[in-house]
């Protein structure tokens, strides 16, 4: 009684063991591929200064952003060829997994592309936005802008 009752227990820690060890190795192998292997930095930080990244001018209407609050985003890209006539905004909170926000910015007559950002509610009092602007339909490879929004409520 004693042999099965000590081959039960030891079972239990074997199993308790491979558990525990399979856990682990799953807690790290979603956390390789949740976190950014390197962090992510940011060329310019939008407000309603006109920031320069890659020879173009990017700005806010307002100097807040607030969450479910309308700021229009213009960007003066002259690099830009004369046949695109959209470039798509993404970006990704940091603080926070909030999902992608994309906006669809348009060319206006005045050769500038502007859209405007209305980013939704989190639950924190301020939250940073890092993203891209890259231009939809390009014939040829172009770098997109990085930039970064901080919103606060």
């Amino acid at each position: 009684m004693n042999l099965a009752l000590s081959s039960s227990s030891l079972t239990l820690a074997v199993k308790s063991f491979i558990f525990f060890a399979l856990g682990i190795a799953s807690y790290e192998l979603i956390n390789h591929y949740i976190s950014p292997t390197a962090p992510f930095t940011s060329q310019c930080q939008l407000t309603s200064t006109p920031c320069q990244v890659n020879e173009a001018s990017l700005s806010l209407e307002k100097d807040l952003v607030n969450p479910m609050v309308s700021n229009t985003l213009s960007v003066n890209w002259d690099a830009i060829p004369k046949d695109i006539d959209r470039l798509q905004l993404s970006l990704e909170g940091h603080e926070m997994m909030m999902g992608t926000y994309r906006l669809i910015l348009t060319r206006n007559k005045n050769q500038q592309f502007s859209g405007d950002l209305l980013l939704p509610v989190c639950t924190e009092d301020a939250m940073t936005w890092f993203g891209t602007v890259a231009p939809i339909d390009a014939d040829v490879p172009i770098d997109p802008l990085h930039i970064s929004v901080r919103m606060t409520k």
